[in-house]
């Protein structure tokens, strides 16, 4: 696999779009480069690059999303809008290339990152989701994540710390150069699973233990007592249901004799109810007799009702009639006063429409020239909202003093003959132009004033940035002992603790120590004899206890104290970023006002726009004082139009008041119309009415002549003086239904009590029959011996159930002792795998396979080593060894005699440190050639011989190998003995720059 090309756009402090192509010159020719810079340049930036566009990983990050990415703050370069990872590769002939990119949306809140691979040249995008890109880039190449990064970047630095450490931190450093933490963790996780099953046996064990079951005797003597129960209930239940009977009985006699009492008590109230009714039977009887006549009686009181009504309204008709007439003449009186013309029912109709016509006309007349005098007024208010208020309260004096002096306004005309020759609508213009230049420019000078005060606030923001940093630093310097001062704390209390543990568990066996006897065997380990126990010691808590809460109480204040300095700090940075945020922000903002503005130096520009609108507002005064001058001239003349209009408008008021007045004219002629109409109207519908009403009383009158002369007779048979008597007995519906339910439901409550009297008296008859005694006297006796057999045979009850849960719970206990038996049994089985793997692999901290992993681990890299140790120097070789041994070299110039690799110079020691950095690439390559590797700060601590050495063998390297080599150092003596390097500059603002140059 080899990288042809790098993209990069707005990653870590690299700002902008940058390529490092390796297709063209100089890199093409270069197959040994230099990446240099200044720390926090950049430098490592290209290779996070390169596994950011392939795998959505960063070495020093590991994988993240976009919301990740925004809580870190990393990646992404600090104030853009979007960034790219791009790279191109070649694997077996075929090239491709892989892309991460991200931006920003319209709210400017990052998008969720985007990734796809395309082959080349056809740029044809290969289907597949971003989450699947660095799979697909995996399968292309033929490693993952981690292959791929300890393929590329070789760990010669971290290696040659390995040849110099001890046996636990070279074992600690292997596993992370390897990365072969995991067999540590399945150590852990095999030990953990061991106590895991141990744990449970032990509980099962203990449950199995606590599980209790009857012996047989006992489930046997249960048995006979659960007989002997049932027998005595059985005997109980005969006795219970006897005295039942006989109690029942009496109590039935008892209840059956009070229910007669009461049901007698009743018909003696009914009886009494029944007496007070006889008023009700009465008008029943009465109602009842006149049935025959009822229809009669009521339809002769319909039609005298109906007869009375008609004269009624024959009264009311008639006064109606004298009522219309009145009105009439008081129509025509006013109609002759106007018109001065008689006036009668047929005629006024037409004299009212002649007197309203001619009224119309005049005032259409006077409407006219009152609007004409109001359009001339409204003119004249115009002029005078024109005119500035000190003249114009002088012209509004000199129009009042006109109305009675008219020669005034002709005199003071005079004065103004030099405004004819002025146009006013150029006089306007030109005013307004003048107002929209000063408008312009007061506009400016309100955005200067604006970006005065901006300027200012900037100034105050980055004083107080200042003020805020020198408080945070205070802050550190004086919180920077609490966590020395917790830990010392933790462990006091934790020694407390442990002393005052032990000394508990001394006091828990006082009572164990009292209970024992001289000569008998102690229960706990069965001794005879107790020496201690004549010399018990009484230990004291109370000083551990307030010692102990003294320190708990102090470890909580400085941690109260800590996660409050901690929370403080963090509300300070976050106040000098938002402020620091904010003063980029006004910064920009004050820079694009002052480039709007083309001003370079704001004061000098408020200044010359100050002049500019003193200028206009001098020209705008001189114009307005020739157009006041010409709107108080149009306002007097208008004054002389609306004198005229007034003497006009005098003169046909005058006209019209004759006939009457204005306000009222509109209800007047309305009124007296409507008036008139139903006058006539009611003076036609009066006669006619009347005419009717007549015809209906004499043919009612006669009716009811007819009809009292055959009823009385009939109803003076039945005993009444009048029709008029016979019908105050008629009852109507509701009167009749009331009294009617009262006599029956009397009724029926007589038949009912009479009916259940004889069924009382039956069912006393019959049980009075019965074999059985009724004394009312013996039956708190029975109810004694009743509740004593209940509460005997529920007391069997009771126990009967006792025994039955007994056997019940034993047969459940049972069946549970064979199934948790069942369950250790296979438990134990497979404690066995869990503890024969644990011996062989497992411990509490993992080290035992780490070990053995890292013993193997160790060979095959020195195995490779050697390999490629081989090709740089015939002299050394790395001997076999375990991680708890030094590591010793072979020197094969002496002998092949053994010794420590810590004797090696350095040039010696970057040569094996080297070689196990290649062996590293190749084992974790899986087979697969990987033609650019870089090496990250390797050569830091390298004196200017070992450098040397280092170069050469580099060049070796190289040039053996055919693979492009990039060194990554901030040393400058590289920049002499590599021609091509990747120059890297760091700006005062933070971010980077590079270009490819060669020497």
């Amino acid at each position: 696999m080899k990288i042809t090309k790098i993209a990069i756009k707005n990653i870590h402090s690299l700002k902008g779009f940058h390529i490092v192509n390796f297709e063209e010159e100089p890199l093409l020719s270069a197959g040994l480069f230099a990446i240099i810079g200044p720390t926090g340049a950049g430098k490592s930036t290209l290779l996070d690059v390169i596994t950011l566009a392939l795998f959505n990983k960063i070495p020093r990050i590991g994988s993240f999303s976009t919301p990740e990415m925004e809580k870190i703050g990393s990646v992404v370069t600090h104030n853009t809008d979007d960034a790219l990872a791009e790279i191109e590769y070649v694997i077996f002939k075929k090239k491709y290339r892989s892309t991460w990119k991200i931006q920003k949306n319209s709210k400017g809140n990052w998008k969720d990152y985007e990734m796809e691979v395309a082959s080349l040249p056809d740029n044809i995008l290969i289907e597949t989701k971003k989450s699947e890109v660095p799979k697909v880039n995996e399968q292309m190449i033929g490693l993952n994540y981690e292959q791929f990064r300890k393929s590329i970047l070789l760990a010669q630095g971290e290696f040659a710390q390995f040849l110099k450490s001890d046996q636990n931190e070279r074992a600690k450093l292997l596993m992370e150069i390897t990365g072969s933490q995991i067999y540590q963790e399945i150590g852990k996780a095999a030990f953990e699973k061991y106590k895991e099953k141990q744990i449970e046996s032990e509980k099962l064990e203990n449950t199995l233990l606590s599980i209790p079951k009857l012996t047989p005797d006992e489930v046997t003597e249960l048995k006979n007592f659960q007989l002997k129960t049932e027998e005595k209930i059985k005997v109980l239940n005969d006795n219970i249901a006897d005295k039942s009977n006989k109690a029942e009985y009496i109590q039935k006699m008892v209840s059956l004799t009070n229910q007669k009492t009461v049901l007698e008590g009743k018909w003696k109230i009914l009886i009494a109810q029944k007496d007070s009714l006889q008023p009700e039977y009465i008008k029943l009887q009465k109602h009842t007799s006149l049935i025959p006549f009822q229809n009669e009686i009521i339809s002769f009181n319909e039609i005298s009702n109906l007869n009375r009504i008609w004269k009624e309204k024959k009264e009311t008709q008639e006064q109606n009639k004298i009522n219309t007439n009145k009105q009439f003449d008081n129509i025509a009186n006013i109609l002759k006063k106007i018109s001065g013309k008689e006036i009668t029912v047929e005629n006024a109709h037409i004299i009212l429409q002649n007197i309203e016509r001619e009224y119309n006309e005049t005032l259409q007349i006077l409407e006219k020239t009152q609007k004409e005098g109001t359009e001339t007024k409204e003119t004249l208010q115009k002029n005078l909202n024109c005119i500035i208020q000190n003249k114009k309260t002088e012209i509004e004096e000199l129009i009042l003093e006109s109305g009675q002096k008219p020669a005034i306004l002709s005199k003071e005309l005079l004065k103004f003959e030099a405004t004819d020759s002025f146009d006013l609508d150029k006089l306007k213009s030109a005013f307004e132009e003048d107002k929209s230049l000063l408008s312009g420019l007061t506009l400016k000078r309100e955005k200067i004033i604006s970006l005065l005060k901006i300027e200012k606030n900037l100034n105050e923001i980055e004083i107080g940035i200042h003020q805020q940093k020198a408080v945070l630093e205070s802050g550190i310097e004086k919180n920077i002992s609490l966590p020395i001062v917790i830990q010392n704390l933790s462990e006091k209390i934790q020694v407390l603790e442990q002393d005052k543990e032990k000394k508990w568990k001394i006091t828990e066996l006082k009572t164990l120590r009292e209970q024992l006897q001289p000569e008998e065997e102690c229960p706990l380990c069965g001794s005879t004899s107790h020496p201690f126990c004549d010399n018990i010691r009484i230990l004291d808590y109370t000083k551990d206890n307030l010692e102990l809460d003294e320190l708990k109480m102090g470890l909580q204040l400085k941690l109260q104290l800590q996660r409050q300095w901690k929370e403080e700090e963090q509300r300070w940075l976050g106040m000098i970023h938002s402020n620091e945020q904010q003063v980029q922000k006004i910064s920009q903002e004050l820079n694009n006002g002052m480039q709007d503005l083309a001003i370079p130096i704001l004061q000098d520009g408020f200044e010359d726009v100050q002049l500019k609108i003193s200028s206009t507002q001098t020209h705008m005064e001189d114009v307005e004082k020739t157009i006041q001058k010409i709107y108080i001239k149009n306002s007097l003349l208008l004054q002389l139009q609306i004198l005229q209009l007034r003497e006009q408008y005098i003169e046909l008021k005058n006209k019209l008041e004759k006939t009457v007045k204005e306000t009222d004219a509109p209800s007047f002629f309305s009124g007296l119309r409507e008036t008139l109409e139903i006058v006539k109207s009611e003076m036609i519908k009066s006669v006619s009415l009347l005419d009717e009403i007549l015809r209906n009383v004499n043919e009612t009158d006669t009716k009811v002549l007819i009809k009292e002369k055959e009823l009385l007779f009939k109803v003076q048979k039945l005993g009444y003086e009048s029709i008029e008597n016979a019908l105050i007995n008629i009852l109507d519906t509701e009167a009749f239904n009331k009294i009617n339910e009262k006599v029956q439901k009397v009724e029926k409550q007589e038949i009912e009590l009479n009916s259940l009297l004889k069924e009382i008296d039956n069912q006393l008859s019959a049980m009075k029959n019965s074999e059985l005694i009724f004394d009312p006297l013996k039956y708190d006796f029975i109810l004694d011996e009743l509740n004593q057999f209940k509460t005997e045979r529920d007391l069997l009850l009771t126990q009967k159930g006792q025994y039955q849960h007994r056997m019940e719970v034993n047969d459940h206990n049972i069946k549970l002792w064979s199934q948790t038996n069942k369950e250790l049994t296979a438990l134990k089985s497979q404690h066995e795998v869990w503890e024969l793997l644990n011996d062989l692999i497992g411990d509490r901290e993992g080290k035992k396979y780490s070990k053995f992993a890292q013993n193997l681990t160790l060979q095959h890299v020195i195995k490779y080593a050697n390999q490629r140790l081989e090709k740089l120097t015939d002299r050394y070789r790395l001997d076999y060894t375990e991680i708890k041994e030094d590591l010793f070299i072979i020197d094969l110039y002496q002998a092949n005699v053994k010794r420590s690799v810590k004797t090696l110079s350095g040039g010696e020691s970057f040569l094996v440190s080297l070689s196990m950095a290649l062996a590293l690439s190749d084992m974790a390559s899986n087979k697969v050639r990987i033609e650019s590797l870089f090496i990250d700060e390797g050569f830091g601590t390298l004196d200017q011989e070992t450098l040397d050495i280092a170069m050469e063998t580099m060049e070796k390297l190289q040039s053996e190998s055919n693979r492009t080599i990039g060194i990554i150092s901030h040393v400058e003596s590289l920049k002499e003995r590599i021609i091509t390097q990747i120059r890297l500059h760091k700006s005062a603002s933070g971010y980077s720059t590079f270009k490819v140059v060669t020497l």
